[in-house]
């Protein structure tokens, strides 16, 4: 009471206080990172380590394995698991939620710290990192050029990389594609050999030489000097001079010193060629190109780091960026003032923008923003037209921004980022807010018609109804607040949108005890809305709020009509509700039979039991056939498919394809891809196209794709949504059937979820025995691809190229004076060359450092059969090949070694076909592989499944915990234990209209809408709270049940409609989903919206009846104690507060 009488009489103080907050909301959300989705904190970590020249097998055993056992023992670790690869070792380690990942990443770098020791000299130092979805590239950029390949790759690595280096938020910049520089030392093996040398000789000769090494420090008197030995090469002619002692092979030779140069030619050349990328734009063939990707840091400001990125493009190139739009242009004489600035890029040389992350998110932002405007306009126009006054209608308007606004202050304080699920909260909040303004207008507007001064009655309305007032938020509130602490990571995702809701409601129910009353004081007169200002109305709002009246009150008769036929067949009507329910759920069942009999003996309940058969007999006959008749899809997904105009292609060769043949396959899926044209419009639908061949993943993105010489991947871009009649999802079954006949290559089409890459379908077979497992997983393929809507499906297992395996004779190697490791050395220097690893020497020119690559000539390299032959030291004069030393012999080794939880592990994946949800096919495919015997192997759901079973279990248990608060709270209001069963009982019918309205609109079932049914547990109780609450009071004045019930239906029937109407306009915009991206929000509106409109009528009929008829059951148990106690019995005549108490004492 007090603050509200604080804020009418105080009015400049409570209007300055209110504008303070606004304020500081405003400046909180400027402040506030602006991101597309929350920042999750996935409890990932991941360490990298690099052995080059190491095959996946030795990678696992002297590399993997050390790193999985040293980091098994850190605390609260979940699951680990790995990848071995050829030249490289991918440990990612899960933690439980709530783990400090900050510590926990310290604690595992401390763990592969202890351990370094035990891995090999060659494996370079391993990098600890956390993942983190917001860490991934921001903007992935294509630089062309007219001048020479390895030109341009310098530019990049040099000019580009360290300018954006330098941009406030950048964590990471990698750039892929052309020629870099690289020397090498090509050594003719006929000469090595004749000289009597060994490639490790040379090798040695070059390290040993490229040093510069300090020699302390020369004291004289006054002045001292500092000695250093400088070796380092300056130019590649120190190389070719560098002298290479020649040992003494016969009795009487003395030993000697050659040049390199001598048995080896050394050239200022290109590295060779691990991966090509190009750029296609348009309909235009794909060139080469140099592809860039900006990492943000985690946390960090996406548009403010790609904002500050563009204009680093725009000083390089000359362009111009337009901070309003966040795009580039080039000088506009007709716009811009002045001459076209200079680049400091050559002019030929151009950075075109392929995936614009920043772009999305503002537009996301600024469509959800847009969607907010739009639901407050509808909701705001559906006010005036029930409140019939434009000042009510003002007051109302102001209370919806200032709660928003001021929603940013503890949202900012919080650490939360202005994203797209921090603003679906506040757009679906719009119905919310208004609530309680309308709540307290309504009695104030009924005391001005006693006519009390605008003051009294501004104070009298507030009070009345403040404890109904508090409860009926506190309902939203402890509704939303179980979302935003829902566990794993749809708890992450939703957890702006939970405390945004909750926040702004709370804010909502503070500016109605204080701004509205005080705006009412100032705003209203006295009799305002009574009779005689009703006859007074004249224009187009006379005639509009007469019809809207009129129109009403039949309305309002009618319901009341209904009413009364329904509490004269209370059985009828309830269980006709629980009928509905479970014709809607047999619509979309396949099996039909199970819910035709449980309609019909619910419905056949309901007839036994009321007064008018009739009626009741047509509706069962109409669910029937709705039931038998009507077939509908509900199908269950993670999250609804996102249409942002992306998508990427995998190319896959045949095991030991040379790369020019795989990059024929991805150039044959690029050109397919670039001559795709809009079948209406008929213009190109790609913006941009990006190959890459040698890899399936790019730059910052490593670890998550596969590299090779037969890998290749395309990445698409297309044009906007609102530019082409096709989605993403046509536009890849296109490409998947246009690509069929494409020879060499296994062909897919992908689409990312949250960042995630992966497909849909995902199953883990593990186990120790790895031919086991994969026997197992050959056949889980088989049998999945018979499941209809698994398609291309694979094994993460694959034959890798054929492999030249070296069997070291230790006796024969012992008698020539050689060890393993020696030989070894030799081979990897003899056929991969020297320079990979980081203790091998560099080139250092200008700040840069170069390869030093030490390797036979190519011919000498590139034959098989020669390996025996291979020199790898000498005896006596004599050369000493590999055959005297060893065996070598053919074999296939796997591309890849998986792990899990330090089991070997092979993983059998699929997509999904278009008209089928991942879900529903999961379903079916866990099905098949419980049918299966496994042995000794385990089977289990991995990826987007797993991902899917855990968060739905967090739905339901915020579900279930918001069910118990909203009991608890309603159990408080009406001081009863039993009267908050009404409305329970009520909550799962409130499901029909959420079910019918996803299935009618072809929606899925996933987290979004389920969360919205979520949402729906508050508004059926708050529409119940109204009507329960003032029966309660008319029983309370005196008034029979009967009497009190029919009374408080149509007397409440106005504020349950609008705020039913006002949730329901202010979500319309929110489920039209016309922009790239808004399909994620969309079946949330329209679950709530199709939910809202039935449990209005639940709360009309269902909850009055139910009332009732559990009023009865306490009553009546309540007088059979009496009896037995020899008490006088309770009859109708007893207040609703004697009643309550009835079935609590």
């Amino acid at each position: 009471m007090s603050l509200t009488l604080a804020s009418i009489r105080r009015p400049v103080l409570i209007s300055m206080l209110v504008l303070a907050l606004v304020i500081l909301g405003l400046r909180s959300r400027e402040a506030m990172p602006k991101e597309s989705m929350p920042d999750i904190n996935l409890p990932y970590v991941a360490v990298f380590a690099t052995y080059p020249g190491a095959g996946p097998q030795e990678v696992e055993t002297l590399v993997t394995e050390v790193i999985e056992d040293a980091v098994a023992g850190v605390n609260n670790v979940r699951h680990i698991t790995s990848q071995s690869r050829e030249n490289l070792a991918l440990i990612g380690i899960e933690f439980e939620m709530g783990t400090d990942l900050d510590a926990a990443a310290a604690d595992v770098r401390d763990k592969v710290s202890s351990i370094r020791g035990a891995l090999p000299d060659d494996v370079g130092e391993p990098s600890i990192t956390r993942i983190n979805i917001n860490s991934m590239p921001i903007l992935t950029m294509a630089m062309t050029g007219k001048m020479p390949s390895r030109e341009l790759r310098n530019l990049g690595d040099t000019t580009v990389k360290d300018a954006f280096s330098k941009v406030g938020g950048v964590s990471a910049v990698s750039v892929e594609g052309g020629d870099q520089r690289e020397i090498q030392v090509v050594v003719d093996k006929a000469r090595l050999q004749a000289y009597g040398m060994s490639m490790g000789q040379l090798v040695s000769a070059i390290n040993q030489r490229n040093l510069n090494i300090p020699g302390g420090t020369i004291k004289e008197t006054g002045r001292e000097y500092a000695v250093r030995m400088v070796g380092e090469f300056r130019d590649v002619d120190q190389i070719r001079d560098v002298r290479i002692l020649v040992p003494a092979n016969a009795p009487n030779a003395k030993p000697h010193s050659i040049r390199l140069g001598d048995v080896a030619q050394v050239n200022d050349t290109i590295q060779e060629a691990d991966r090509i990328t190009r750029l296609g734009v348009k309909d235009d063939v794909p060139t080469d190109a140099i592809v860039i990707a900006v990492q943000k840091q985690s946390g960090g400001n996406t548009l403010e780091t790609a904002n500050g990125v563009k204009k680093e493009i725009a000083r390089l190139t000359g362009q111009i960026f337009d901070e309003k739009t966040g795009e580039l242009r080039d000088h506009d004489p007709a716009i811009d003032k002045g001459p076209a600035a200079k680049g400091i890029l050559p002019a030929d040389v151009g950075l075109v923008i392929t995936t614009d992350e920043s772009t999305y998110v503002r537009d996301s932002l600024n469509d959800v923003n847009k969607t907010l405007v739009e639901g407050i306009i509808l909701v705001v126009l559906i006010i005036f037209v029930f409140l019939h006054s434009a000042r009510a209608t003002l007051i109302v308007a102001l209370s919806i921004p200032t709660s928003m606004f001021v929603t940013y202050l503890p949202l900012h304080a919080m650490g939360l980022t202005v994203n797209f699920m921090t603003l679906l909260g506040l757009s679906l909040a719009i119905g919310i807010l208004v609530d309680d303004s309308i709540v307290v207008l309504e009695n104030i507007e009924r005391h001005l018609r006693l006519g009390e001064e605008p003051k009294e009655a501004a104070l009298n309305g507030r009070m009345e109804i403040g404890l109904a007032a508090i409860t009926i938020t506190l309902v939203d509130v402890v509704v939303f607040l179980p979302i935003a602490n829902m566990g794993g990571i749809v708890g992450e995702i939703f957890r702006p949108f939970g405390w945004a809701v909750a926040i702004s409601t709370l804010l909502s129910l503070f500016m109605s005890f204080t701004l509205t009353p005080m705006l009412a004081s100032r705003f209203f007169e006295k009799g305002h809305g009574s009779e005689e200002q009703k006859r007074e109305r004249r224009g187009f709002f006379a005639w509009l709020f007469n019809s809207f009246d009129r129109n009403y009150d039949r309305l309002a008769n009618g319901y009341r009509n209904v009413l009364q036929w329904t509490l004269h067949n209370r059985a009828l009507t309830i269980w006709t509700g629980w009928a509905t329910l479970f014709t809607v759920v047999g619509m979309a069942s396949a099996n039909k039979l199970p819910f035709l009999i449980i309609v019909l003996v619910v419905m056949g309940m309901g007839l036994l039991f009321s007064r008018d058969r009739v009626p009741g007999l047509y509706i069962t006959a109409t669910l029937v056939a709705l039931t038998l008749l009507v077939r509908f899809n509900l199908p269950v997904e993670f999250m609804p498919n996102t249409d942002r105009g992306e998508f990427s292609v995998t190319v896959e060769g045949e095991s030991g394809q040379s790369m020019a043949v795989t990059d024929r396959s991805v150039m044959g899926v690029a050109k397919v891809i670039s001559g795709l044209k809009d079948p209406e419009s008929g213009i190109p639908l790609v913006e941009y196209v990006t190959t890459t061949t040698g890899a399936t993943s790019t730059g910052a993105r490593m670890g998550m794709g596969s590299a090779g010489s037969q890998y290749g991947s395309v990445s698409v871009k297309l044009v906007k949504k609102h530019e082409r009649s096709v989605s993403v999802r046509d536009v890849m079954r296109i490409v998947t059937e246009r690509t069929a006949s494409i020879p060499n290559a296994k062909i897919e089409t992908a689409q990312e979820s949250l960042g995630m890459g992966g497909k849909p379908i995902e199953m883990e077979v593990t186990g120790s025995d790895m031919d086991q497992n994969l026997r197992i997983a050959k056949e889980l393929q088989a049998r999945m691809d018979k499941v209809p809507g698994v398609i291309e499906s694979g094994l993460s297992w694959k034959e890798g190229k054929p492999e030249l395996q070296i069997n070291i004779d230790e006796q024969k190697a012992a008698d020539k004076g050689m060890t393993a490791a020696q030989v070894g050395s030799i081979v990897r220097s003899a056929i991969q060359g020297t320079g990979d690893s980081a203790g091998d020497t560099k080139f250092r020119v200008g700040g840069d450092q170069y390869n030093i690559r030490v390797q036979y000539d190519k011919p000498d390299r590139t034959d098989a059969g020669a390996m025996e032959r291979l020199t790898i030291g000498a005896m006596n004069g004599k050369p000493v090949m590999l055959r005297d030393i060893a065996t070598v012999e053919i074999k296939n080794a796997p591309t890849e070694i998986r792990r899990k939880d330090r089991q070997r592990l092979v993983t059998v994946d699929a997509n999904v076909a278009q008209g089928y949800a991942q879900g529903d096919v999961q379903s079916e495919v866990s099905k098949v592989a419980r049918e299966m015997n496994t042995g000794s192997s385990r089977i289990a759901v991995g990826g987007t499944g797993n991902m899917q079973a855990e968060s739905f279990g967090h739905i339901f248990s915020a579900l279930i915990l918001a069910v118990l608060l909203v009991y608890m709270l309603m159990a408080a209001l009406f001081e009863s234990l039993t009267t908050p069963f009404v409305i329970w009982l009520s909550i799962p019918q409130a499901l029909i209209g959420a079910l019918l309205g996803l299935m009618m609109t072809n929606r899925t079932f996933s987290i979004v809408s389920m969360v919205g049914m979520i949402m729906l547990v508050g508004l059926v109780a708050k529409n119940a709270i109204l009507m329960l609450d003032y029966t309660n009071t008319l029983r309370s004045r005196g008034k029979k049940r009967e009497e009190a019930v029919l009374e408080a239906g149509p007397t409440r029937l106005r504020p349950v409609l609008m705020t039913t109407f006002a949730m329901v306009f202010a979500m319309i915009p929110t489920a039209i989903a016309l922009n790239e991206g808004s399909e994620m929000r969309q079946p949330m509106a329209i679950a709530v919206i199709f939910g809202l409109i039935l449990s209005t009528f639940l709360t009309l009929l269902v909850v009055p009846v139910t009332y009732t008829l559990m009023d009865d059951i306490v009553v009546g148990s309540r007088n059979r104690i009496r009896r037995l106690l020899g008490r006088k019995p309770v009859t109708d005549r007893h207040s609703a507060a004697e009643t309550a108490s009835i079935g609590d004492r």
